[in-house]
């Protein structure tokens, strides 16, 4: 008899020891995520003026269209920020042509864009790096340009809704939202500088606005119109 109620006592608390401990009160919330591409590609127009330095001769005013292409990949991410997600700098080659009165340059290179990988409330600093051909003057030569940028931009296909259940102080994700996309369309528009010589010494300095088209069709939304997801 004492055998068999030790033997109860030994199975109630192997029993208890193994129950899995309550996790207490959990309370289902919804969560954004945002995912930067594997690879994000975009196009541009734009227009600008600027000035015409010859090697010899006076300096003249213009103006100048251009429209380009490029894709870009995650270089390098810092630690999550309070708001906007991770800080994040991207690099990929691009293609461009401009003409101004008469006078065209194609070139290619290598772009940097510094921004955020949710929303970058102080707007996103680029500069592109390239070379190619172009008839600055009279005749067509070797060229290089340098093209600072600063603007807005949205990836639209970066963002996704999840859940989430609140733990004490923790949210544990229940429901991750949609994995990250290998590639995606960059939207945005934005002001740039471009400086460009050729080897005969002529130079050309241009200001002006690059905008990728679909930046303005829908989804409407001013967050979009500022950088972050769209309402």
């Amino acid at each position: 008899m004492r055998v068999a109620i030790v033997g109860v006592i030994v199975a109630l608390t192997t029993t208890a020891q193994a129950r899995p401990p309550a996790i207490g009160f959990c309370a289902g919330v919804g969560l954004h995520f945002a995912r930067p591409a594997l690879a994000e590609w975009t196009y541009w127009l734009g227009g600008g003026a600027g000035v015409a330095r010859p090697a010899m001769g006076a300096r003249t005013g213009t103006i100048a269209g251009r429209l380009g292409a490029g894709i870009d990949f995650s270089l390098a991410r810092s630690r999550s920020m309070p708001y906007g997600g991770e800080i994040e700098l991207r690099w990929g080659p691009w293609l461009g042509m401009d003409t101004n009165l008469g006078h065209e340059a194609v070139e290619g290179g290598i772009a940097f864009d510094l921004g955020m990988t949710s929303h970058s409330p102080f707007g996103n600093l680029g500069v592109r790096v390239g070379g190619g051909a172009g008839d600055l003057r009279e005749r067509t030569e070797p060229t290089g340009s340098l093209t600072l940028l600063y603007g807005v931009r949205s990836v639209v296909a970066r963002y996704s809704s999840g859940g989430g259940c609140v733990e004490g102080s923790r949210v544990r994700v229940t429901d991750p939202g949609r994995p990250r996309r290998t590639l995606a369309l960059a939207s945005g528009a934005r002001l740039f500088a471009t400086v460009r010589a050729d080897r005969d010494g002529n130079a050309l300095w241009l200001v002006g606005i690059e905008l990728e088209p679909s930046f303005f069709l829908p989804p409407y939304s001013l967050a979009r119109f500022g950088g972050a997801e769209p309402d």
